[in-house]
């Protein structure tokens, strides 16, 4: 299934699969690839598909439930049928190296990050049906923090085969794990993941091509360069980050 399953979510327009192999309920492997929907050629998700499968195996070689996310995809697979389920059992925060915020000014930023992150989770769900996914941008004044930037990026993606419904349930469900997971630590750079859906926003536009969603606090500005995140989550626990 390493071998066929990125290549069947590659080239579908969704880019997403999932399989199942195996002779029996103790003996069946599941599986779930998903490249993040901004992606026009299907080569780079087939990449970035392989390296999960090829990384989770070396990194979590003894273990049965493997989710390996990078920047453009992620995949998961386990001995037991999450694929019965729509939620987000795996769901995990992870942080970028943006910068961290004053106290004075962080709570105007989760105020802004929430609004923008809602109205692109409302696009994913409503305007992309295909592949449940949306990036957005606020442009905000930069004397609202202190000249570090002036603009919030952000993104919100489901697996294709939810729901509109449920779609929208986990996309709130990782909103609300937001102010537990993230917000405490007063950065500026951030997301929430699991397998079948997960948000992220940061102060560049870290995705590919022009935001389908845009909100306007205050004047326009400039961007900085883009980190990489890649972590695996093995069980009971591991993490590469």
């Amino acid at each position: 299934m390493a071998d066929t399953l990125p290549d069947n979510a590659s080239s579908l327009p969704t880019l997403f699969a999932t399989g199942a192999m195996g002779a029996g309920p103790n003996q069946t492997v599941y599986a779930l690839a998903l490249c993040r929907g901004d992606f026009d050629a299907s080569f780079g998700c087939l990449v970035c598909l392989k390296s999960g499968f090829k990384d989770g195996q070396v990194l979590c070689d003894s273990d049965m439930d493997v989710t390996m996310f990078y920047d453009n995809c992620h995949v998961r697979y386990s001995n037991r049928n999450f694929l019965a389920s729509t939620n987000n059992s795996q769901q995990h925060a992870f942080f970028s190296s943006s910068p961290s915020l004053a106290s004075s000014v962080a709570a105007r930023f989760k105020t802004f990050v929430t609004k923008l992150l809602n109205a692109t989770a409302d696009y994913a769900v409503v305007a992309n049906s295909t592949r449940k996914f949306a990036t957005g941008e606020m442009d905000v004044d930069r004397d609202y923090f202190g000249g570090q930037f002036d603009k919030i990026s952000s993104l919100a993606q489901c697996t294709p085969d939810l729901t509109s419904a449920q779609c929208r349930a986990c996309l709130a469900a990782a909103m609300s794990g937001m102010p537990r997971l993230v917000f405490p630590s007063n950065r500026t750079g951030a997301r929430v993941v699991g397998e079948r859906c997960g948000l992220r926003f940061d102060v560049f536009p870290f995705y590919d091509g022009k935001p389908m969603v845009r909100l306007q606090v205050g004047g326009p500005g400039g961007n900085a360069a883009e980190p990489r995140i890649n972590s695996a989550i093995c069980s009971p626990s591991y993490v590469l980050g």
